[in-house]
């Protein structure tokens, strides 16, 4: 998120701004690859774990994968909705703080809530 708001501040340009972001995400990908564990042979009375098809086939089965989906969206699209959108409509209708005696900017602000945002998901 703070990635985020500094190329909307410094590029001022929101379309410019998600295809960086689309870019990183889409880079970031491979780097998957390399946490995959190793195929151990199957001993007898050991557990074999699940192969990827097989645990996303489980995952898809079970209520409780489900509602942490449901969960963790919500959480991410409201936390992507503040970040994109606050820092922009703090200027637009003037609206001003100051933090310790300092006025605070609109990159500021946005980060503040991101943050008291993250405090209430803790608690």
């Amino acid at each position: 998120m703070p990635f985020a708001s500094l190329l909307q501040h410094r590029l001022d340009n929101w379309h410019i701004k998600m295809s960086i972001l689309a870019v990183v995400s889409t880079a970031m990908a491979p780097l998957a690859l390399g946490l995959r564990e190793p195929r151990a042979a199957a001993s007898r009375g050991t557990i074999m774990p699940l192969g990827s098809r097989a645990g996303l086939q489980e995952a898809f089965a079970t209520l409780a994968f489900w509602l942490l989906t449901a969960g963790l969206f919500v959480s991410t699209f409201h936390v992507t909705f503040i970040g994109l959108h606050l820092p922009a409509y703090i200027p637009d209708k003037a609206v001003g703080m100051s933090v310790f005696g300092r006025p605070a900017s609109a990159l500021e602000l946005g980060g503040w809530a991101i943050g008291l945002a993250g405090m209430f998901n803790l608690a």
